[in-house]
């Protein structure tokens, strides 16, 4: 690589520890963060996107962006944040599917861990944009008039890939990190909601 005048890389990525796991199978986070590092040096030769996270927020992915924050300000990385995209309400790993009360609750959690950390470093305030933006998006309920069969659907077709990754109950262990969050889940795997 020293031999190029410029060297960007984008390393993909959706969160941390188990979570990544989660959302990427296969994926082993002890091993890519420790690849990660060895690359930081890019940085002080090309710049500030010698190497960057990627993100992709999804859906378990936001019960780790805190870590993944405190991870990127610790090793003085940016972040690219993009997030899933739906074209129905069958997504369960784009945000939007969790009911208008608990996006916000989440993303409100978020955005005020975040604040206090970035007040003598500007330059990471897009993560409150980004996440500000993904907040004004529309939730699935808002979108779609099929949201509750959508959300089956999706449920069903989550309980396939959880059963062929051998991860039945990931998901339910990432979501305890809110009870609310965990009661939805719960209940929409009922049929209640």
């Amino acid at each position: 690589l020293p031999h190029f005048k410029m060297v960007q890389i984008c390393a993909s990525i959706d969160g941390t520890g188990e979570i990544v796991e989660y959302v990427r199978h296969g994926i082993k986070w002890n091993e890519w963060i420790s690849n990660f590092k060895d690359f930081t040096f890019l940085n002080q030769k090309y710049g500030r996107y010698g190497i960057a996270f990627d993100l992709t927020i999804t859906t378990p992915g936001l019960f780790s962006l805190k870590e993944l924050f405190d991870l990127s300000l610790e090793l003085d990385v940016e972040t690219l944040i993009k997030t899933t995209f739906a074209f129905d309400g069958s997504i369960i790993m784009c945000p939007q599917v969790l009911p208008r009360d608990l996006y916000n609750e989440v993303i409100d959690d978020i955005i005020e861990y975040i604040k206090p950390k970035i007040v003598d470093k500007p330059r990471y305030n897009y993560w409150i944009v980004c996440l500000q933006d993904l907040k004004n998006r529309g939730t699935y309920q808002e979108k779609y008039t099929d949201w509750r069969e959508a959300l089956q659907r999706g449920l069903e077709n989550l309980k396939k890939v959880d059963k062929w990754r051998n991860n039945v109950g990931a998901i339910e262990k990432i979501f305890s990190a809110n009870p609310k969050v965990l009661d939805w889940w719960k209940k929409a795997n009922e049929k209640s909601i």
